[in-house]
């Protein structure tokens, strides 16, 4: 009895898989859903209460459920994100991020950074999206620090525009996750390519590398500096379309994807406004 990975818009059924990620956000909104004055709160916790969330945490650690099977959930990037979600309905998990709560004190930073390589590459999403809905902690400060201090480092260094993040493609492969990998530093920015069962993170390549253009929204949202200026003027100037903005920019081309957006970039989008103004 939970929330399904997917929903068929034209059938109505439902994947029987069970997306802990994905969760994570979906329990993020509504927990702020359940505090708007229009708001249904009973009926908001009562959809909540119905789920059976206690049951996909084994032995403190967050599980997906694919093919019938559990599979940890709790050794990626998204981890810490989805218990920032579980916690606001009461339901404990363990994070990779635990222990983290001071990072003026090096020790602290080395641990994180090495735990931090074991979790694949750095992206906007989930690190932005959880300092505009949970606020900003240690972890999300210094995640925040590292990843943009590495875009404007690259931007320094070769004048390219990076924003990396969960992107989807206008061509085939259609969605990728981008990010910075901690640690490598022959090829640090990596494209995660989705396979069946698996993400397989390779070096980024101009036909692949995009801005993602949510992600740029995000970063003007919650800082103020010169790059995060370049991200949202470049977007304006290059994603806007008919209903509102484009998914991505290609780094190689400087072109925005065509004949494609989604609810995702400019849900988020409008969340960043949202932010950004206090509403």
């Amino acid at each position: 009895n939970l929330p399904p990975e997917e929903i068929n818009v034209v059938t109505g059924r439902s994947t029987r898989n069970f997306n802990a990620s994905d969760t994570g956000r979906l329990l993020a909104s509504l927990a702020n859903l359940a505090k708007h004055p229009m708001a249904d709160t009973a009926l908001v916790n009562k959809v909540v209460k119905g789920w059976d969330l206690q049951g996909v945490i084994l032995d403190g650690r967050l599980q997906a459920i694919s093919r019938g099977a559990f599979v940890p959930a709790d050794s990626s990037q998204y981890a810490h994100y989805s218990t920032k979600g579980l916690a606001r309905w009461g339901i404990d998990a363990k994070s990779p991020f635990a222990g983290f709560d001071d990072a003026t004190m090096t020790d602290q930073n080395i641990t994180f950074l090495e735990r931090l390589q074991l979790l694949g590459p750095v992206g906007t999403e989930p690190v932005l999206l959880e300092a505009l809905e949970h606020g900003f902690t240690a972890p999300v400060d210094y995640l925040i620090d590292v990843l943009f201090t590495a875009m404007v480092s690259e931007y320094a260094q070769t004048q390219r525009v990076l924003c990396p993040s969960e992107t989807p493609l206008d061509r085939s492969p259609w969605f990728v996750y981008q990010g910075y990998q901690v640690g490598d530093d022959a090829v640090p920015w990596k494209v995660g390519i989705v396979e069946p069962g698996k993400i397989e993170a390779t070096p980024v390549d101009a036909s692949n590398s995009a801005i993602s253009c949510k992600s740029a929204y995000l970063w003007a949202a919650v800082l103020e500096h010169p790059y995060a200026t370049l991200l949202l003027k470049t977007v304006r100037a290059k994603a806007r379309d008919a209903v509102g903005f484009a998914a991505c920019i290609y780094v190689g081309s400087g072109e925005a994807s065509t004949d494609y957006t989604d609810i995702n970039t400019n849900g988020i989008i409008l969340q960043s406004i949202a932010y950004r103004l206090g509403v």
